[in-house]
């Protein structure tokens, strides 16, 4: 390679200057934030990567400035090596960061440094050609991250899950919901023989499944919860909206304030024989004292022009958290100024004229703040509150709470709730007035920084406070809960059901005189695809009906009958899943008719003689296998004698060509 023997100085300012531009603003691209409000643990791998990407070309332009000659190959060698040992650097001091943010500076350096001084003689055309790479990656970067927002398509995606006594057909509706601009948040209501649902961003849809083929019908209602989420992020000057990439799922993002948290907690519906008065839990922005609240809003309507659109709907404020929290100020102290994830914010009517409302902490918790409030009897946050409706007055229910994700109030008048934990320490409580339930002076947790929560005496247990019923460690991020009543599911019946974020998984918890005796998780997340689950109700028909955070709606019914799908589930779902690249102890068999044998995603335990095989899954294949594994290949590691009923083989075949996305 011919040596480059002439350094331009000028030239060489003039190109760094460009290239550490678009460097520094890749931060604002991706998150949406500028360079110096990166977390720390963020901010420290990117100053590394600039500082490499400098080094990179200081190491050339120093040997060509003491008259050395130098190659194209050098500067991609030397580029390589020093991205290679910052890589390994990170690795090793488990530094967090974007890899794809790695790469990129990894590719830009390896391309253009060597470009840079392998063309003395055309330095004229490099420049401006640089400068012209460098405002079309940021145009469309920026489009990318600013951009319209892809819809998601409308499907229906359907799949199997085993339990330990039913068989469940869950199926999740994408693309029904326009996606909402704060993502999480939102609630579920019956209303008639449909279902009312509250957005996290505050828009009403009615839905429900109507005629034989249990298809889904959603109508957008022409009404919002009065929640002024845009007056909010207009106050501190930031979009009401998650920015399209963010630095991680629940992660602080230091002193800006994270609008999209800000959001309606949930909503419910009581029907008093045509009238009806819908109950919304929402944050508010007090515009005047620049702080916010967390408030309970109440409309009342005739139930028909309500579901048809024509009611004029009137809210009025039932009740308001205090103290009113700033944003801004020393009295707002916490690793964020806004923690509007730790909201709480359920509801729940305990008889006609009381509402029983969850007021999360917020993150004042006595540690990574000044103020303690879940312990402060004259704050609302950090507890559970009757509201009386008629007199519209509140009296304070339960204190010592953190996070009250969920609330449910038993045909028989018993509070349970279930709430986030620390590191680690869910709970699910059951609920008593004027009990104290102990955050954050005891905890099953720790702190997400040390082994320890500080304000603990004795570490790892309850002493002194009410115990929860149960408790998850470590945290799977429970989310709402119900009591399964109906008889679809009986052998469910009067057990609880605690869906979550984190787990992606369903708990049925067994109790026995208010002790938990079972807990049986059922994971509806896949590697494949996320399902966090931030609400969850038993439906008119006794399905369980699912709002997930990706803003689709889930069902789930147990498998009836001798159908194909019944079969499949008795016979095969042990060993094999049909959800995509979601293996067992067999390979997943989404999509297996006309597959090539042997090549399931992310399956590595095919036996040699199931590798042999030529040819593609067809019926006659798989009737073959499906009557004698063993004899149909002979030396399979498959452990199953075969299914020697022609009429059942036929039906699991026809089950597995016709499953998939929808």
């Amino acid at each position: 390679m011919v040596a480059i023997e002439h350094f331009n100085s000028r030239f060489w300012a003039r190109w760094c200057v460009c290239t550490l531009a678009l460097l520094l603003l890749v931060p604002s691209v991706k998150f949406g934030i500028p360079l110096w409000q990166l977390p720390q643990d963020q901010l420290l791998p990117f100053l590394a990567l600039i500082t490499a990407f400098i080094v990179c070309g200081l190491i050339p332009a120093l040997k060509l400035a003491r008259g050395r000659p130098v190659s194209a190959g050098n500067v991609l060698l030397w580029t390589l090596s020093i991205f290679g040992l910052l890589f390994f650097g990170l690795t090793v001091t488990h530094r967090s960061g974007s890899l794809r943010i790695f790469m990129a500076f990894l590719g830009f350096a390896a391309v253009f440094l060597p470009i840079s001084f392998a063309m003395p003689r055309h330095r004229g055309l490099i420049l401006p050609g640089i400068v012209a790479t460098i405002g079309v990656t940021l145009a469309v970067s920026l489009y990318v991250a600013y951009g319209p927002e892809p819809q998601t398509p409308v499907r229906t995606v359907s799949t199997l899950i085993n339990s330990a006594f039913y068989n469940l057909e869950v199926k999740f509706y994408e693309g029904r919901v326009a996606k909402p601009a704060v993502p999480g948040g939102g609630g579920l209501a019956l209303i008639a023989d449909d279902y009312l649902l509250a957005t996290g961003d505050g828009y009403l849809y009615l839905f429900g499944w109507h005629g034989g083929d249990d298809e889904l019908q959603v109508k957008p209602l022409p009404y919002r919860i009065p929640i002024n989420g845009a007056e909010f992020a207009a106050a501190v000057g930031l979009p009401y909206e998650r920015p399209r990439e963010t630095i991680a799922v629940g992660e602080s993002r230091g002193p800006q304030v994270d609008t999209w948290r800000f959001r309606v907690s949930d909503i419910l519906v009581q029907q008093r024989g045509d009238e009806i008065r819908i109950f919304a839990g929402h944050h508010y922005w007090v515009n005047a004292q620049r702080c916010f609240i967390t408030r309970v809003s109440m409309a009342q309507s005739n139930r028909a022009a309500f579901m048809n659109g024509t009611a004029q709907l009137t809210w009025q404020t039932l009740f308001d958290a205090k103290p009113c929290l700033p944003v801004e100020g020393p009295l707002r102290e916490r690793p964020s100024p806004f923690e509007g994830n730790l909201s709480g914010g359920r509801l729940a009517l305990r008889d006609p004229d009381t509402l029983l409302f969850t007021v999360g902490f917020h993150g004042f918790d006595g540690v990574g703040s000044s103020q303690l409030y879940s312990q402060d009897p004259e704050a609302s946050w950090g507890t559970a509150v009757l509201i009386h409706i008629d007199q519209h007055t509140s009296e304070t229910f339960a204190t010592g709470l953190r996070n009250e994700q969920g609330l449910y109030i038993d045909p028989n008048g018993g509070v349970w709730e279930t709430e986030h934990g620390a590191r680690g320490g869910d709970e699910l409580n059951y609920l008593e007035q004027g009990s104290n339930y102990g955050w954050p002076y005891v905890t099953y947790g720790t702190d997400y920084t040390s082994l320890v929560w500080p304000l603990s005496k004795t570490q790892g247990r309850h002493d002194g406070y009410r115990e929860p019923i149960f408790a998850w460690v470590p945290s799977v991020g429970v989310s709402n809960l119900i009591e399964i009543q109906k008889d679809l599911f009986p052998v469910w019946k009067g057990d609880l059901l605690v869906s979550s974020l984190r787990a992606e998984t369903l708990f049925r918890m067994h109790l026995v005189d208010r002790r938990v005796v079972l807990a049986e998780p059922i994971v509806i997340g896949t590697s494949a695809t996320s399902r966090r689950t931030r609400t969850l109700i038993e439906g008119h028909d006794g399905r369980i009906v699912l709002w997930m955070e990706d803003a689709s709606i889930g069902s789930i019914k147990p498998i009836t009958g001798t159908n194909s799908q019944l079969l499949f589930a008795t016979m095969c779902g042990g060993c094999h899943k049909v959800e995509g690249a979601t293996n067992l102890i067999g390979p997943d068999l989404l999509n297996v008719y006309e597959r090539k044998i042997a090549t399931a995603p992310n399956f590595r335990e095919y036996s040699p003689a199931l590798r042999k095989l030529s040819g593609r899954w067809d019926e006659a294949k798989l009737d073959k296998f499906l009557t004698n594994p063993q004899t149909a290949v002979p030396g399979t590691a498959m452990p199953f004698e075969g299914i020697a009923d022609p009429t059942q083989r036929a039906a699991i075949i026809s089950y597995l060509k016709s499953i998939g996305e929808r």
